[in-house]
């Protein structure tokens, strides 16, 4: 399904129809111009940078939506006492939402031929697992650990943008 609708949004060519001599309609297979109507055609390999890239960005939204659901009691608490302070004293967040905003924008607007062409992705490659192993293993009895880890994961793949 999500090829099918990728196919659309990136105005792919869909199997044409046409009538049979009996009434029932025939699928005609999809012609190998690079046009349709006038308009010209994504090749695969575009294609599946598009993928690529889609997959990179979906990837990113759900890493980043863990530390806005660690920070939603704060932010609960901030919005209830607005009409007294629009200051949150002591914020516990801040600290960790600053560099991953930072980070976030980064690599929201990194695509993945940049990051695949970084001198630095081959050194980084190797941090994800072990963190990703640290944190299972740390982060089960304190959950504001996770901001941590995630942050030491992200901000060394944002580089690699930068780089």
């Amino acid at each position: 399904m999500t090829e099918r609708s990728l196919s659309h949004m990136l105005n792919l060519a869909p199997r044409k129809q046409k009538p049979a001599a009996n009434g029932a309609v025939e699928a005609e297979p999809q012609s190998k111009s690079n046009e349709l109507n006038g308009v010209p055609l994504l090749s695969e390999s575009a294609l599946q940078e598009v993928r690529d890239d889609l997959q990179l960005h979906l990837s990113l939204s759900v890493l980043l939506m863990l530390p806005v659901m660690l920070s939603a009691p704060s932010l609960i608490h901030w919005i209830r006492n607005l009409r007294f302070s629009t200051r949150l004293d002591p914020d516990p967040w801040w600290l960790h939402t600053v560099p991953l905003i930072f980070v976030y924008l980064l690599l929201i607007n990194c695509n993945t031929l940049q990051l695949s062409n970084s001198r630095l992705l081959p050194v980084i490659s190797c941090l994800p697992l072990p963190l990703a192993i640290t944190m299972a293993t740390f982060s089960s009895l304190h959950l504001y650990r996770v901001t941590y880890f995630l942050s030491a994961a992200l901000v060394p793949l944002a580089f690699c943008c930068v780089l």
